[in-house]
């Protein structure tokens, strides 16, 4: 299958069914050039909108999935479910890599020609289509409430919206506070559908935002599989190859059982989910010379609250091999997203991060200078590389890890938090297997 996509060729396929209409009309009505060439345009997008109608139609389910964090692997397990239990599924992820999940499973890589663009949504509900697919789950692109509302309203008209959560993160778009986000998020969620979510703080906002559009919300409470209190969903957790948030699996066990799947079926399929890319993972490997070191991966938990979370659980299941063992944190700071590095600096200075060493690298890490002085007089070791390669960002673990020290990717999955990722899967084996019983991360810590 063509994994990229072109509007142009598409407006291109439209405009060419006009060019005989359009020579018909010179020959009777002596139009401006430009007036024809405005009503080509119109008549191919009225034919283009046509035909996404036609093929929305045909796809009997259709979920969306938003939220601050999880988005990603949500899409992905909710799809596993579904197919678990027989129908045929069609998933786009974005997370740490766009991906298309046909219903065999197999992925697809999306490569663009240009920066993404919600009109990705057209191809794909086109060759879900095509295909023929009983349901079609993708995970929502846009971060501005507006485009959120276009691809919901005009794009997708989905049947269930996800929302994972709400949490403060792309401030500069959705607003000033965590309730904006909250409200900004509530844009895809459909009329007369069903909205299901782990989001307990903001929960009103959903409900309110919900009953406007005529649709029901769906807690995981009521859905039977309370965050943190669900053997079922604990003991799926812990036979996945990767660590997995509980509500994550709850949210997919919702949704499938919502769509008629057997409990079992959706079992069986979540078990077989294929991970992100930038999925949660610990490697284990004798690092620097003969020194047993831990890398984790929690570079896409790139908010703070997330974050902490994940450090929080990783402490606890990786114990220090000793006191003189150090946890250094590897900090992947964007320059496009400044609110986070701020709220990195925030949360170093008040101590909410139980690391040792902080070395900070990634184009957006600069600003961090200005804080350095504070972050160090809470003890930590604060080291700024700024945009090095990851060659360098190694070298300089190597220079303060110990024996049976950790070191954790934070901040963000783009870039130098991808190549480090790779890298540590390459040194080391996996710290945790299936059926390890341990790797689960709890709903709330």
């Amino acid at each position: 299958m063509n994994s990229t996509y072109s509007l142009s060729a598409a407006i291109e396929r439209g405009g060419s069914r006009w060019k005989g209409h359009q020579g018909e009309a010179e020959t009777t009505l002596p139009l401006d050039p430009f007036i024809l060439m405005t009503l080509a345009l119109v008549g191919a997008g009225i034919y283009e909108k046509a035909g996404l109608d036609r093929a929305v139609g045909r796809i009997p389910i259709r979920i969306h999935v938003n939220g601050t964090r999880g988005k990603s692997s949500v899409t992905r397990l909710i799809a596993a479910a579904l197919r678990g239990g027989g129908l045929r599924v069609l998933a786009k992820t974005t997370g740490s890599a766009a991906r298309l999940v046909l219903p065999d499973g197999a992925e697809v890589a999306l490569n663009r020609r240009g920066g993404a663009s919600i009109l990705e949504y057209v191809p794909v509900l086109r060759e879900a289509a095509r295909q023929r697919v009983d349901a079609v789950v993708i995970e929502c692109m846009a971060v501005r409430p507006e485009y959120q509302r276009f691809t919901e309203r005009e794009i997708l008209r989905a049947t269930i919206a996800v929302i994972t959560n709400a949490r403060c993160d792309h401030m500069d778009e959705m607003g000033e506070t965590e309730e904006d986000v909250a409200r900004a998020l509530c844009s895809v969620i459909p009329g007369e559908g069903a909205v299901f979510t782990a989001e307990d703080l903001h929960l009103e906002i959903i409900r309110r935002e919900a009953k406007r559009r005529g649709s029901r919300v769906v807690t995981l409470n009521e859905a039977g599989f309370p965050p943190g209190d669900c053997g079922e969903v604990a003991e799926i957790a812990s036979r996945l190859s990767y660590l997995e948030f509980e509500e994550n699996i709850g949210l997919a066990l919702a949704v499938a059982r919502y769509c008629g799947v057997e409990p079992d079926a959706a079992r069986s399929g979540i078990l077989g989910v294929t991970p992100d890319p930038g999925a949660l993972k610990i490697w284990k490997a004798r690092w620097p010379g003969d020194s047993l070191t831990y890398f984790v991966n929690a570079f896409a938990a790139n908010d703070v609250d997330s974050a902490r979370r994940v450090v929080a659980r990783v402490t606890t299941i990786l114990p220090l091999a000793s006191a003189s063992s150090r946890i250094v944190g590897i900090l992947n700071c964007r320059a496009d997203r400044p609110d986070r590095t701020r709220q990195w600096a925030d949360a170093l200075i008040k101590g909410h991060f139980p690391v040792d060493v902080v070395i900070a690298t990634g184009s957006g890490c600069y600003p961090l200078r200005a804080f350095r002085p504070a972050i160090r007089q809470r003890g930590v070791d604060f080291r700024l590389l700024g945009a090095v390669s990851p060659d360098r960002v190694m070298q300089e673990i190597g220079t303060v890890v110990t024996e049976g020290g950790i070191v954790l990717g934070l901040g963000n999955i783009a870039g130098a938090g991808m190549a480090l990722a790779k890298m540590w899967a390459g040194m080391g084996e996996e710290e945790w297997k299936p059926g390890s019983g341990s790797a689960s991360l709890p709903a709330s810590l």
